[in-house]
């Protein structure tokens, strides 16, 4: 009786490891649909100078730790901008997001960044993905801040945006939403 009971455990015990391996598996996977590169122009990406890697605060530092107790850093803070032209209208993306890097030069020349056209009812609510690759960082690289900037064109002006980031916006994720401020100047 007793072997069949060891038998019986290891079957469960091997289930929940292929479920915990599954669900690893499923966390990096890019997102589906970012088909249309965004060409940045030079200095697109660069890093935030005078950013020493740490938290700024006792209070964000206790904020941002998972429930594996590793530090994470605050989700990418996205600003917008919508300006009638003649025509169609100019938009204005203004991104920073911190990653831990072990190299930075690495990431620069990795960095792209992809659309996802999509609208909610009538509103046209592009999605953006920024996506770059690099050495897996471990726990005792520093925080490094980039800063991303790009200018489109659009028929229709978006009123809100979602951003992601490859690899810390999983699939599944909500991303960062960001309404879009309208200059009428």
């Amino acid at each position: 009786m007793n072997v069949l009971k060891d038998i019986i455990e290891i079957a469960i015990v091997e289930d929940i490891v292929e479920d915990i391996e599954g669900v690893n598996n499923v966390r990096n996977v890019r997102p589906k649909g970012f088909d249309t590169p965004i060409r940045l122009s030079k200095g697109g990406i660069k890093k935030v100078t005078g950013f020493d890697g740490q938290l700024a605060s006792l209070t964000l530092d206790v904020i941002f730790l998972d429930f594996t107790h590793a530090r994470t850093f605050l989700p990418p803070i996205v600003l917008a901008k919508s300006k009638k032209r003649e025509k169609g209208n100019k938009f204005s993306f203004l991104g920073f997001f911190a990653v831990r890097a072990s190299n930075l030069n690495e990431i620069k020349k990795s960095f792209h960044v992809y659309m996802k056209q999509s609208w909610t009812g009538t509103d046209f609510t592009p999605e953006f993905l920024l996506d770059y690759s690099g050495a897996q960082a471990n726990d005792l690289d520093p925080f490094v801040l980039f800063q991303v900037s790009f200018e489109l064109q659009f028929t229709n002006a978006p009123k809100s945006i979602t951003t992601y980031i490859w690899n810390q916006d999983p699939e599944g994720s909500r991303g960062t939403e960001t309404a879009v401020q309208e200059d009428d100047d």
